[in-house]
């Protein structure tokens, strides 16, 4: 391993947005990739079947290289911080990664000239009592419901107040869901769980509303496909002087009820939807609507149009977990 010489490094580069863009990267026959992750004794190394790369590090070795060599001017790196806890539930492990590891690599890039591409969170936003708009005068003040969104939250707010967002450039993503999220268990997308509950019992089960004013199923998100994120990756390295943080959903807010809909109809099943009590813990840190305000990444540049929650849904339905999952 090296990170002396000029090279794509990709952060969680086995994780569902982190193979996507490495596939995504293979197209435009980039193969010079240095991989970061921690691959554990489960399935996720699966996710690298097929994929050319030249090597794939641990956290703690890719951290200690950087220390001793830096990073290399002319380097990309995108900075792939995981949305969803670590296996020990530890808080402190998340700030590590989301917020201390992304000031280290936003602190060596700076020190060379490469570019720092990272991906932040919509659950910054908390109950969207500010909005969700990807402005700075709002991050400051943003007041996340869980410790992944503060985790999160504590790098955004430390680069806008250093900065380094004049170099720099993050990716606020929304409900992403699509190919390789098959190791993520109880945090995969609503997509694949209401495809694997229709798989096996013919119906999807949603969680019920605890708010007078949403009914059961009228909890809105906005869901975008992992293609359309990739799409806004490669874009913020092929433009390094597109900077700042930009929210990454397709701007439309869709029910719970609509993302079961599109599944059943890629199923080509009629819709059957149970509702059944959500948890207090998982209440605790559940946002009832979000929508992103993309005009900010429009006015970057950003032109392509994503898919829609019944397109998206359906390219990732026949042609990844059909094939994959029969349906019983």
């Amino acid at each position: 391993m090296s990170v002396g010489k000029k090279q794509t490094i990709i952060t969680g580069g086995a994780g569902l947005l982190g193979r996507n863009l490495v596939a995504a990267l293979n197209v435009r026959d980039e193969t010079n990739l240095l991989l970061v992750d921690d691959l554990g004794s489960g399935e996720k190394w699966k996710n690298l079947q097929g994929l050319q790369f030249d090597d794939i590090v641990s956290t703690a070795e890719f951290r200690e290289k950087v220390r001793e060599s830096g990073i290399a001017a002319g380097s990309v790196v995108f900075h792939l911080a995981p949305s969803e806890p670590p296996p020990s539930g530890d808080v402190s492990e998340l700030i590590d990664w989301n917020c201390k590891l992304a000031r280290e690599l936003c602190e060596a890039c700076a020190k060379t000239g490469a570019r720092l591409i990272y991906t932040s969170s919509a659950s910054t936003y908390g109950d969207g009592e500010l909005g969700f708009f990807d402005n700075d005068n709002t991050t400051p003040q943003l007041k996340p419901l869980d410790p992944e969104g503060f985790a999160k939250q504590l790098f955004d707010a430390w680069a806008l107040r250093n900065g380094h967002f004049a170099k720099i450039a993050g990716l606020k993503l929304f409900d992403v869901y699509g190919p390789g999220e098959d190791y993520r268990g109880e945090h995969a997308s609503l997509v694949a769980k209401v495809f694997h509950q229709i798989r096996v019992d013919g119906e999807a089960r949603l969680p019920k509303s605890r708010r007078a004013d949403v009914a059961d199923g009228d909890q809105a998100h906005d869901f975008i496909h992992v293609k359309d994120v990739v799409s806004m990756l490669l874009f913020l390295q092929d433009k390094p002087e597109a900077v700042g943080l930009f929210n990454a959903g397709i701007g439309q807010a869709r029910t719970f009820a609509d993302v079961a809909r599109a599944v059943f109809a890629a199923v080509g099943e009629e819709p059957d939807i149970l509702y059944g009590e959500m948890t207090d813990a998982a209440h605790a840190g559940f946002q009832y609507s979000t929508q992103a305000d993309i005009s900010r990444l429009r006015s970057a540049g950003f032109g392509r149009a994503p898919m829609s929650l019944e397109e998206g849904v359906k390219d990732y339905v026949t042609k990844y977990l059909r094939p994959r999952y029969p349906l019983e």
